[in-house]
């Protein structure tokens, strides 16, 4: 368009000239060849401006083209990079899922063989047939360790129907020793459960006597009592003596139950107990919350002191810490009054109906 302009132009300047050559007649030549001087420069003005156009225009189109190029040559590599890492990524991960899956077979493959035992009354349990002789009775099974060059142990589990725990035990122990006194007691979650209670009895004699080590754990099962009872006579080897406890120990912690019922005989215990002295007081100097789950919480509150409290777990005599086990405090129930040992200090606390 620029060079359509200045093309017109040069026109309208020789029009001018020839007229004013036709009044004069004295310098056409003169006039003539500088209109073409000026019409020629213009025109090559026009290219040059037309050429450096083109020129810089191309020279955009290059850059433009070359930075798009590098762009997508760029956007190319991240990408390969990408779906290289990728693979790399997808490649570790099966080798590894194939490792652990691996790994998993050959524990699986290392594992001793088991088989079930059910009872009528409700309970089942896993034993090694390779290792355990297995004897039905009528209220259970006996389990005993076999294949032992000297030594012995026998596990018997029972149902035994009109019992209390502590009475059977009472009766199981009668023929441990002579000196009952001897006998450890201790209480806690009842195998194979998290909510149950139960009692244990063990025996372990005086070192040389020959007398077998004895255990016994009871619980109030459905009506009756579960009972444990296990016999194991020391081989003096200490391979044979752990292998004979391992193969014990993995039948009782095996147990698992088709319903297992709420216990009864500590129903009245759960509850929410406060200060006799202070049971309106939201803020009872002391506050003990029993659930039926065997978990409760421990509550003092004194004055100019910060609040403290326990998680504890509750049995038939104690409240125990959850966090340290060697802190407990006595307790007894009486009606709907709760008496517990506080420092050498008995507290009584009363049942809130809520």
């Amino acid at each position: 368009m620029r060079r359509y302009r200045t093309v017109i132009l040069a026109a309208g300047i020789l029009a001018a000239l020839a007229s004013a050559c036709g009044n004069s007649g004295a310098k056409p030549a003169a006039t003539t060849a500088a209109a073409e001087t000026t019409t020629a420069a213009a025109e090559t003005t026009a290219a040059a401006t037309t050429a450096a156009a083109e020129t810089t225009a191309a020279t955009k189109t290059t850059a433009a083209e070359t930075t798009a190029a590098g762009k997508e040559t760029k956007a190319a590599e991240t990408t390969a990079e990408k779906e290289t890492t990728a693979e790399k990524e997808t490649t570790a991960a099966d080798a590894s899922t194939a490792e652990t899956t691996a790994a998993e077979s050959a524990a699986e493959a290392e594992l001793p063989k088991t088989e079930e035992w059910h009872s009528d009354a409700g309970w089942t349990v896993r034993y090694r047939p390779d290792s355990m002789e297995v004897t039905e009775l009528p209220d259970g099974a006996r389990f005993a360790c076999s294949g032992l060059e000297k030594g012995s142990g026998v596990l018997e589990i029972c149902c035994v129907p009109d019992k209390q725990p502590e009475e059977l035990l009472a009766e199981v122990t009668e023929s441990w020793t002579s000196a009952p006194e001897t006998i450890g007691r201790t209480e806690g979650i009842f195998p194979g459960t998290e909510d149950r209670w139960g009692f244990w009895r063990s025996f372990s004699g005086a070192e040389g006597s020959g007398e077998p080590y004895r255990t016994a754990i009871a619980g109030e099962y459905n009506g009756g009592v579960l009972l444990f009872d296990i016999c194991q006579e020391l081989a003096g080897d200490d391979g044979i003596d752990m292998k004979v406890s391992d193969l014990i120990a993995e039948v009782v912690d095996t147990i698992a139950y088709d319903d297992f019922q709420q216990q009864k005989m500590y129903d009245y215990v759960p509850g929410k107990y406060v200060s006799a002295d202070a049971q309106d007081d939201p803020k009872a100097p002391v506050e003990l919350q029993l659930s039926e789950n065997h978990q409760g919480k421990l509550i003092l509150r004194e004055e100019g002191k910060d609040e403290q409290e326990v998680s504890l777990i509750w049995g038939s005599t104690q409240l125990t810490s959850v966090d340290d086990p060697g802190v407990f405090w006595e307790y007894t129930v009486e009606g709907d009054s709760l008496y517990v040992n506080l420092s050498e200090e008995w507290a009584e606390l009363v049942k809130i109906k809520e």
